[in-house]
């Protein structure tokens, strides 16, 4: 494999975000201009290249100070395995680095690499909001999903160091 360029440029096209999308069976790449849209109006966008091919993409949504959330995260299947999702994962981390919280929701097949990045299951104790408030994961498929955080400083179990 060549080496991969890793880019924060917005410069990427429709047709690219789309197999990227349809390649991770995703539901937003049956919203081609709404997926578009929301990717180039998120705060930091990474994106993997081999040559011309976009291969991996993430982003991150941030209120600038203390949080930020990071909602999409795909590597294409050929490219899994070979680090290209953690590397993304490192550049958007190391861009918020400080932030109180960084928060994502992850597929249950995607539990495992999370966790391994230092990401911890939410609980409601975790928040400030009493649990009658805390919203439930949005899925197509129930229980598929689970919410993660971890605030600055914490170690991988989702602990204050």
């Amino acid at each position: 494999m060549a080496t991969l360029d890793y880019r924060s440029s917005r410069e990427i096209a429709l047709n690219e975000m789309l197999n990227l999308y349809k390649a991770n069976g995703w539901s937003a790449a049956e919203k081609p201009e709404r997926l578009h849209n929301a990717l180039l109006n998120s705060e930091t966008i990474v994106s993997a290249w081999d040559g011309e091919r976009l291969v991996g993409l993430g982003n991150a949504i941030s209120d600038g100070y203390l949080v930020v959330y990071y909602p999409h995260l795909l590597v294409l299947p050929d490219y899994r395995g070979r680090g290209v999702g953690r590397e993304i994962m490192n550049r958007l981390r190391h861009r918020y680095e400080g932030f109180h919280q960084h928060m994502l929701i992850a597929e249950l097949s995607a539990v495992e690499f999370y966790e391994r990045m230092g990401f911890g299951r939410g609980r409601s104790e975790d928040f400030s909001s009493p649990p009658a408030q805390i919203p439930a994961c949005a899925t197509n498929a129930p229980g598929s999903s689970l919410g993660f955080w971890r605030r600055s400083g914490a170690t991988a179990a989702g602990a204050e160091s």
